[in-house]
């Protein structure tokens, strides 16, 4: 086996680099992957707004206590996370490096360790959600036995057990076994060997990770064998490519050669990732949900939504870190760092702080379960209305080869403009004006909202569905052109009449919709705070940014005319 492990990375010291490797990964973690944990207060929230995080009683029944119910929710997104580590560490390190990497093996092994620890925990809170037993009770041995062998809920435990075992005990023998191994067959025998062992970790990590697939609303039941399989390949995808990139970000600190060897190859495999994600998720909304009123009218269709917009966000992110950070002429620095990884680093921090966030809306989902169609009667739920009247808008202006317009003359909106050929020249002529009076957009999109979602009035012409869906397309361009006009420098005013008027929007909304059908008045309420902090967000982040620019015009002007004056010094 020394052999192999010597042929894994090609570097003794990796291999009783075991400690410090856990304090590197943990100082990485501190500093970049740990936005992951972000979404964690966002979920707990997100349920007790809901009003999934309160025990209810019926006579005569017995309920789970009510450290259960917080718990169940926490323990499965740190699961998530963890699962997700470990299989990145085990793809990066195992599969894509070339050698493979001792110490990113050795992170795999220990963040194994703390997922088989969060799915014992799972277990008994499962046994005790079910049974309406304490943690403590819940763990009785003597039935615990009976849920592991007789139900498909306990099966999955112990199928997850099973291989995160073997996975600690693999990684464990390639870093610490020292016997030689293949040293007959040639290096060629013992690194496929090696490899071998790599992809068999990979398989196990995969499988366990997607096996929680069996036991959610579609796996409980032989007819939606489809939703099953594309949730399966949907939670692969997302934890290859989540813990993937957190790997390869923590191995840009430690090994940055290493890592930009390694960056390329993930890239592409992020990319198919991504694909079978937006794949999947889409044949997995399409079976949960079958009318259009149903994604914008209950909380668990709006979250949907809101997933696909998180996803358009990393995909526009993860396209402009390629194209800014898998550059040939990018090199190591002389103070030995490494420009591309710290630009890599720099957005993966948002890309994780996003990626957090789409967790908890998972896990919020699987808590939550589908609505009735027939609740779904063409009203907007506060949650769709801010992802499609101001998320969604914000990508779509924000998206790369979508400049937002700098100058309010047409001269500049062309020249600001990638592709200004393309569009009516009515257009350009008018978005430049717009973005010099932003207040009109803003209260267009406003109006829109109001007359759209309050008041009904395209329902009520063209129906639910149909309504609904023109609806949404008109909230949707309102809010781009809105989003478009913005990024000007006098488009703050924009900003204030949206933060302004938006109260009194979600206000008019909530008077069109049955109070049993509305989602709560914390829900509204909270749906209207985020907007307002991500809102003020957006106002100062444009004002800083607009006051560096100035700053920068005046310097440059400055060392213009120094310079034109001492290139007329030297012609005299």
């Amino acid at each position: 086996m020394g052999s192999m492990t010597g042929r894994l990375r090609g570097r003794q010291h990796e291999v009783n680099d075991g400690n410090s490797s856990g304090r590197l990964l943990a100082s990485v973690s501190r500093w970049h992957g740990a936005r992951l944990w972000w979404g964690l207060p966002i979920l707990l929230a997100l349920l007790w707004l809901a009003g999934l995080t309160s025990v209810v009683s019926y006579p005569g029944l017995p309920s789970p206590p009510e450290i259960t119910i917080w718990l169940m929710p926490a323990t499965r997104y740190a699961r998530d996370i963890a699962a997700a580590l470990t299989v990145g560490s085990i793809v990066v390190g195992g599969l894509l490096m070339s050698p493979g990497s001792i110490r990113v093996l050795g992170w795999a092994r220990r963040w194994a360790a703390a997922w088989l620890a969060l799915v014992l925990l799972g277990l008994v809170l499962t046994r005790s959600e079910v049974e309406a037993l304490s943690p403590i009770d819940a763990l009785a041995p003597g039935s615990l036995l009976p849920l592991l062998v007789g139900e498909i809920v306990g099966r999955v435990f112990l199928s997850q057990v099973v291989a995160l075992i073997a996975i600690i005990a693999i990684t464990w023998a390639i870093e610490r076994r020292q016997a030689p191994l293949g040293s007959r067959s040639g290096p060629l025998s013992a690194w496929s060997a090696g490899r071998i062992l790599a992809g068999l970790c990979a398989v196990l990590a995969v499988g366990a990770a997607a096996a929680p697939a069996f036991v959610g609303h579609a796996g409980l039941h032989d007819s939606h064998s489809a939703a099953t399989v594309s949730l399966l390949i949907h939670i692969a995808a997302v934890s290859i490519w989540v813990g993937g990139l957190a790997v390869v970000v923590a191995l840009g600190r430690v090994d940055p050669q290493s890592a930009r060897g390694v960056l390329r190859g993930f890239s592409v495999l992020a990319l198919w990732c991504v694909i079978l994600i937006a794949e999947t998720g889409l044949l997995n909304a399409s079976l949960r949900l079958s009318l259009p009123s149903e994604f914008i009218g209950t909380l668990y269709g709006s979250l949907i939504i809101g997933k696909a917009v998180l996803l358009g966000w990393l995909v526009a992110l993860g396209y402009r870190q390629r194209r800014r950070v898998i550059d040939p002429l990018a090199g190591v620095g002389a103070d030995g760092s490494d420009p591309m990884m710290r630009t890599l680093a720099r957005y993966a921090s948002w890309e994780f702080g996003i990626m957090g966030l789409a967790i908890a809306l998972s896990v919020a989902l699987a808590r939550i379960g589908p609505a009735p169609a027939e609740i779904a009667t063409g009203t907007y739920s506060p949650v769709a209305l801010a992802v499609l009247a101001i998320g969604l808008p914000l990508l779509l202006a924000w998206l790369p080869g979508v400049r937002s317009v700098d100058r309010p003359s047409a001269a500049g909106f062309a020249q600001s403009n990638p592709r200004p050929r393309r569009r009516a020249g009515m257009i350009r002529r008018i978005l430049p004006w717009l973005s010099s009076h932003s207040e009109l957009p803003a209260v267009i999109l406003l109006v829109v909202v109001a007359d759209v979602a309050g008041l009904q009035a395209i329902n009520a012409i063209l129906g639910d569905q149909l309504g609904t869906i023109v609806g949404v397309i008109a909230i949707v361009g309102a809010g781009w052109l809105w989003a478009t006009c913005t990024p000007s420098k006098q488009g703050w005013s924009g900003v204030v009449v949206v933060m302004a008027g938006w109260p009194v929007v979600m206000w008019v909304n909530s008077l069109g919709q049955v109070a049993s059908l509305d989602p709560g008045v914390r829900m509204t309420v909270a749906s209207v705070i985020a907007v307002e902090i991500a809102l003020g967000a957006k106002l100062l982040r444009g004002r800083t940014h607009d006051s560096r620019r100035d700053v920068l015009e005046r310097e440059t002007g400055a060392f213009g005319q120094d310079a034109t004056r001492e290139s007329k010094a030297v012609i005299r």
